[in-house]
């Protein structure tokens, strides 16, 4: 099978007589933007068709969600009265845009992930000033628990003073009592 891919370049070379006895099939005739002229694409479809060579359909290149450029409409309705399929190339006019965005997300999604992001933060906030509270508090009770020993010991020392110095007293007493200080 031999098929051609023709253009407005293609359009003064095209010989429907030659291409027929060269054995070519068909032919697809391209209409990529409002350079190509139009009248002279759906003529030239029309002397393939006269000669026996199959119109496979017009191509068009048409952005996605866009109206078809000017030429491509004026081929289609011709391709309509030929009965010739129009063909839209939409991977060829849309190429891929390196820069769009991967992902598209409503406003409501978009709010559903900020709350939901807020709340992990704030229970991460929350959970590092409450390990940083306990931290706080087991040093402060530490200190204390040390402050504290060391206030058991001072006291224990100081009744032991206290007591020493009571039985000295009282020896002291015992002895004017009985006059060994006198003499």
């Amino acid at each position: 099978m031999t098929y051609l891919d023709l253009s407005q370049y293609d359009l003064p070379t095209i010989d429907a007589d030659c291409m027929k006895a060269a054995g070519v099939e068909g032919a697809i005739l391209g209409v990529f933007s409002n350079g190509n002229p139009p009248e002279e694409m759906a003529d030239a479809a029309e002397k393939l068709i006269a000669a026996g060579v199959p119109v496979v359909g017009f191509q068009s290149a048409t952005p996605p969600g866009q109206r078809p450029p000017r030429d491509s409409r004026f081929c289609g309705h011709r391709a309509g009265r030929l009965r010739v399929r129009t063909l839209v190339d939409r991977e060829r006019s849309d190429p891929p845009d390196v820069g769009a965005p991967m992902f598209r997300f409503t406003l409501r999604e978009l709010v559903l992930v900020t709350a939901v992001v807020a709340l992990v933060l704030g229970w991460c906030l929350d959970h590092r000033q409450a390990a940083s509270t306990r931290e706080n508090l087991e040093l402060d009770f530490a200190h204390l628990k040390a402050n504290l020993t060391r206030a058991s010991q001072y006291s224990w020392n100081l009744t032991r003073q206290r007591d020493k110095l009571r039985d000295q007293l009282q020896e002291l007493r015992d002895r004017m009592a009985s006059n060994e200080l006198c003499q």
